[in-house]
């Protein structure tokens, strides 16, 4: 027996985050013979080990994966039921070519997006002999790590939603520039494990268990580029919002590989958005030299530490972890854990740290990634210049915070009052609610991060 939630749905409906994560995967249609996906699944299990990765992460919304060993099955089966809004396939399909697959996707007028999951780059080579390779969305390789399903997955959401939620309520921007496969791969599974678990223990300020899972929609995006033109066009479009950058430093510009683009887009960067964090990655060590000319971080991709050390940086650098207050010499003099610290560290910290993260942004970039949109908005456009002294620039992200009651979830006040017997126990019952009965009142069941 269903549970009954006893929601006012218009008064709900009415947040902004009600806005967010329109888009989402619902069904994967995987195309592949059965000895790949048997190397995929490992023992043969792909739905329970994809569930597994989704629910370890805490993410309440999995899509369905269903494996079609044949090509022309596959394209009925998905131009059949519109579920299926995401195709998975290897190279090999048994009765047809990837390449003619795509088209015939394409030809059926299918408007899905198809990944292409390589088991070396030797099939990527293959792959662009046709001249159909350019319906292939984006190509991974599999290194035995199954989190690369949840990236595909993700990814292809946030191309999806980026432009719709940032626009409803300026959601973040993570912006990773990498053409190399192999190295995207690995990388991206890793960015977005660190992104899912800093989402989930976010919300400590929330009103409620409901409000908590709402926010958990404004998780920023993450857009990945593979060439100069598509990142600059990303970046000119999403400048305000964008949290940070991850770059190569070898990518394609102007159709041509170009030895040195990142440091070209780092330094565009800079020049526009100087305390925008920018990281360059590469195999060559002499890049510390280029970064440190550029003001910009770096790793070496072949560092046996380097997921390790990301991670790290995305938690000091893009708000991920606790606020950290530093000297400009990068001495660390206190740290704070939510807006509370926030609040009265702000008003103990010395002149010089305040003065150091103001100029950098760090506040309302914390703010941003902690999804307090209302207070980081009325942080960011205001300069150090614009205060007339120290102490103006204590009071102001201060007095900010104490403008919004509870700690910046004052709106939310008026949904807890309307949501009457709504207890923990119901909104997780809630949630198991097979999502395929499309009740009206399952409002929760649709919740996805």
């Amino acid at each position: 027996m269903r549970p009954e939630l006893y929601i006012e749905t218009e008064e709900i409906e009415a947040s902004p985050f009600h806005e967010l994560m329109r888009n989402q995967v619902q069904e994967i249609l995987l195309v592949s013979s059965l000895y790949d996906s048997f190397l995929l699944s490992q023992d043969g299990q792909l739905r329970e080990r994809l569930i597994s990765e989704f629910m370890e992460l805490n993410l309440k919304h999995t899509p369905g994966i269903t494996r079609k060993f044949d090509a022309e099955a596959a394209l009925k089966l998905a131009h059949d039921d519109p579920r299926y809004n995401l195709i998975i396939t290897t190279m090999r399909v048994g009765d047809m070519h990837v390449p003619e697959f795509a088209g015939r996707v394409s030809d059926e007028g299918l408007n899905v997006p198809i990944i292409l999951l390589t088991f070396d780059e030797r099939e990527i080579t293959e792959l662009h002999k046709y001249n159909d390779a350019n319906l292939i969305s984006r190509s991974y390789i599999w290194q035995g790590d199954f989190r690369i399903l949840l990236a595909i997955v993700k990814n292809v959401e946030d191309q999806w939603n980026v432009k719709g939620d940032t626009r409803a309520m300026g959601v973040p921007v993570i912006l990773l520039i990498e053409d190399n496969i192999r190295f995207y791969s690995s990388c991206l599974p890793m960015i977005y494990a660190e992104l899912m678990k800093h989402t989930h223990h976010l919300p400590s300020d929330s009103v409620n268990l409901y409000h908590k899972l709402l926010r958990m929609r404004a998780r920023p995006k993450i857009i990945h580029c593979e060439n100069f033109e598509e990142a600059w066009e990303y970046y000119g479009t999403y400048e305000d919002y964008i949290l940070g950058v991850i770059s190569d430093v070898e990518f394609p510009a102007g159709g041509v590989m170009m030895p040195d683009a990142g440091a070209e887009f780092a330094r565009r960067v800079k020049e526009r958005k100087p305390s925008l964090p920018v990281a360059l990655q590469s195999f060559n060590p002499e890049v510390g030299n280029i970064a440190e000319g550029l003001n910009v971080n770096y790793f070496l991709k072949d560092s046996p530490t380097l997921l390790h050390d990301l991670g790290e940086y995305m938690k000091e650098h893009f708000g991920f972890g606790d606020f950290v207050f530093r000297m400009p010499d990068g001495r660390e003099v206190d740290s704070a854990t939510d807006l509370i610290s926030l609040e009265e560290k702000l008003l103990a910290i010395p002149d010089e740290s305040l003065l150091y993260h103001a100029e950098m942004d760090n506040f309302s970039r914390w703010l941003q990634a902690r999804t307090e949109f209302g207070i980081a908005e009325k942080l960011y456009p205001r300069k150090v210049s614009e205060y007339k002294t120290v102490a103006d620039l204590r009071n102001y992200p201060v007095d900010s915070i104490r403008s919004f009651p509870v700690r910046g979830a004052a709106a939310w006040l008026l949904i807890s009052a309307v949501i009457r017997p709504l207890t923990p126990w119901r909104i997780l019952r809630a949630l198991e609610v097979d999502r395929s009965a499309g009740k009206q009142g399952d409002r929760l069941s649709s919740i996805t991060f």
